[in-house]
């Protein structure tokens, strides 16, 4: 037990003092009694008020409490589509229905949580997702449980997935031991299917697409079969006969495809059998991609050779309406073609055709640039050359173009630049991209800006040096989409001039059937700011004539919307609003996927649940011995949590305290007048 103050106890010192002081002029100036009387007086009188003192400081005593807790346990169901397609479901709805009331009993030592997943992980349900990421599940679970150990996991899965990392790496890096019950398809049944498909989502009108094709055959020999490609007016494209001649059998093939229209194109993929196979839901297959009239010439201009460079450029390389030059030399730079300029280096004549050609401009600075070129352009104000490491902060309200939330939390983790030094000025036109912190020190200083200026669309990065960012990527999240997406968005958000139109509508790339996607609107008012006021409405025109009709939420300054339950096939869509007196319409086709991915292989992933139970100290069982599971587990030594918890209570709420206090300045007053002072 302790007993603590909510004010200083060092104010007790002046406060007796005082009171000290007081009963020296009050009884020992001007002696009216005995000696003994005086002191016995005086003790009284200043053990109370000193008491009274001592309450007005809120004194709490603190009482430690010592709670002996269950070790936790956790069970987590995979509930993804490919656990309903092996052969032995019942007796997973069997073990299901017993599984609670059997834990209950024979793990009463625990406290038991539940869960499910798919690609996401909950306490209740989810549906049936076609995603499985078993690595995000088991993360999650210990991050919700982080300071309190876990005894165990039981994980009830069919070890496929198809997002995310290797839950093999979680197994070795983790110390929470895995109790596996491996359930699903040992053996593979006769299987003949389309394996992967891969191409372009996009390309340049009057190129061909090239159109790579993975099949593949198990426990197939013998059988024969034809790959068929149709276009969406179900006419023959291609045409081909395959006969599988071993039992793990493997083939790829390359066929091209015109893209002769501009807009959408969908062609349907089939491999037709003279019997069914075990899983026919990987003979069809659909794709779709855009054709557009043009590719958009991107140029990288910078007369010395820098990482920045190399890193920037393989960012947005992968775009596949981009063509991407890099010149060193001043003369070889044509900005007639130019769609989007990203500069390292400049001076004040080439910045006056920037601006007189209205070019897009991605100005990229370092301590040798030319800033005072750039305040023509109402850039680079308050900048000096001097040079400082700052880290990066996105811009929670960045309008100008979308960053996942995830790829925001990055940010703050990357290795500092060489950024600018000095407080760069925001002109009214443009917004902040990037803020910079300096050590631990967030500022609201701009490290990056981007806008449109009088109808042409520029920005500034105030630094060199994010190479590094792409490196620390990679190493650390194994890819480098967050890097690669930050720099692709900023220049679409810069090509975008050319096309400006004051309705724009973004969908994601690819869209699957019932998988959640997000549609992002910008509308532009005539003086080209961007405006949210007016309603935004979205319907949506399936093959079959079926309509969905949606209507958009503000976010910011943008229209957001999310979509969800779409099935599979082409759309046609109609955004629709009104401005004041105009009206603004956008028009255009969107394809939803089919996803076939839970479907593609339903072997079971024995081997791996059995390493990652031995490599988490766990242990794997088949389904039917699930009973002998619960035994195990219910011997298992899992020792109790011991948990201190502490009690405060205030001294105040002590009513036999208050009578002490009464006790003392009432003897001290009873003596008074017994010894004869009135």
């Amino acid at each position: 037990m302790e007993i603590t103050f909510s004010y200083s106890p060092w104010y007790l010192v002046p406060a007796a003092l005082l009171i000290g002081l007081g009963l020296f002029f009050y009884y020992f100036r001007k002696p009216e009694y005995t000696k003994t009387q005086i002191w016995t007086l005086a003790a009284l009188r200043f053990l109370g008020l000193l008491l009274l003192c001592f309450f007005l400081l809120k004194p709490q005593i603190v009482e430690r409490e010592i709670q002996a807790l269950k070790p936790r346990l956790v069970f987590l169901e995979d509930l993804s589509r490919s656990m309903r397609y092996h052969q032995d479901s019942l007796a997973l709805d069997s073990m299901l229905g017993a599984w609670p009331a059997q834990a209950e009993t024979q793990l009463n030592k625990y406290q038991l949580f539940s869960y499910v997943f798919a690609n996401t992980l909950d306490a209740d349900s989810v549906k049936e997702a076609e995603f499985t990421n078993i690595y995000q599940a088991l993360n999650e679970v210990q991050d919700r449980f982080y300071g309190e150990p876990l005894a165990a996991a039981v994980l009830l899965t069919d070890g496929v997935y198809n997002q995310g990392r290797n839950p093999l790496q979680f197994a070795a890096q983790s110390n929470v031991p895995l109790y596996i019950l491996k359930y699903g398809n040992q053996e593979q049944a006769r299987d003949i299917g389309i394996e992967d498909l891969r191409y372009n989502k996009s390309l340049s009108l009057g190129r061909k697409l090239s159109l790579e094709i993975d099949l593949a055959a198990r426990n197939a020999a013998g059988s024969s079969f034809k790959l068929e490609i149709r276009n969406e007016q179900k006419q023959l494209v291609h045409q081909a006969n395959f006969t599988v001649n071993r039992e793990e059998w493997l083939e790829s093939l390359i066929v091209e495809l015109a893209a002769d229209e501009e807009g959408l194109q969908s062609y349907n993929v089939a491999l037709i059998q003279a019997t069914a196979d075990a899983n026919p839901s990987n003979d069809r297959r659909e794709i779709a991609f855009e054709v557009r009239k043009e590719a958009y010439a991107i140029w990288i201009y910078s007369p010395q050779s820098h990482p920045d460079v190399a890193a920037i450029r393989r960012a947005i390389q992968s775009e596949a309406n981009w063509e991407i030059h890099y010149c060193r030399n001043r003369n070889e730079l044509d900005l007639k073609e130019a769609r989007v300029l990203l500069a390292f280096d400049w001076d004040e004549s080439l910045v006056q055709e920037i601006r007189d050609q209205k070019i897009p401009t991605l100005f990229i600075a370092g301590s040798q640039s030319n800033l005072r070129a750039l305040q023509s352009l109402d850039l680079a104000k308050g900048l000096n050359r001097d040079a400082e490491e700052q880290y990066a902060l996105t811009a929670s309200a960045l309008g100008l173009f979308a960053l996942d939330a995830e790829q925001k939390a990055l940010f703050p983790s990357w290795p500092p630049i060489e950024g600018l030094y000095g407080n760069l000025e925001v002109p009214a036109w443009a917004e902040v991209v990037l803020y910079k912190q300096i050590g631990n020190v967030q500022s609201n200083e701009a490290l990056a800006i981007s806008g449109s200026r009088e109808g042409q669309r520029l920005g500034l990065l105030a630094g060199r040096g994010f190479w590094s960012w792409r490196m620390y990527n990679v190493k650390n999240e194994k890819q480098s989409r967050a890097f690669d997406q930050f720099f692709r968005r900023w220049v679409q958000y810069l090509q975008a001039q050319e096309r400006e139109e004051p309705l724009q509508i973004e969908f994601e790339k690819e869209l699957y059937e019932r998988s959640p996607s997000r549609v992002i609107a910008k509308l532009y008012n005539p003086g080209g700011n961007l405006v949210n006021e007016p309603d935004l409405s979205l319907k949506l025109s399936g093959a079959y004539g079926e309509t969905y009709d949606y209507r958009f939420s503000r976010e910011s300054n943008l229209y957001r919307l999310k979509l969800d339950g779409l099935n599979p096939g082409l759309y046609s869509y109609t955004a629709s609003t009104r401005l004041g007196d105009r009206s603004y319409e956008k028009r255009g086709r969107i394809w939803v996927q089919e996803n076939s991915l839970e479907q593609q292989d339903l072997r079971a992933r024995r081997e791996m649940l059995d390493a990652m139970a031995s490599q988490s100290g766990g242990k794997a069982y088949e389904l039917k011995d699930w009973p002998q599971m619960l035994t195990d587990l219910a011997q298992l030594d899992a020792p109790e949590q011991l948990n201190e918890r502490k009690i405060k209570r205030e001294l105040l709420t002590k009513w036999e305290l208050f009578f002490v206090v009464l006790i003392l300045i009432s003897l001290e007053w009873f003596l008074r007048k017994y010894w004869g002072r009135y």
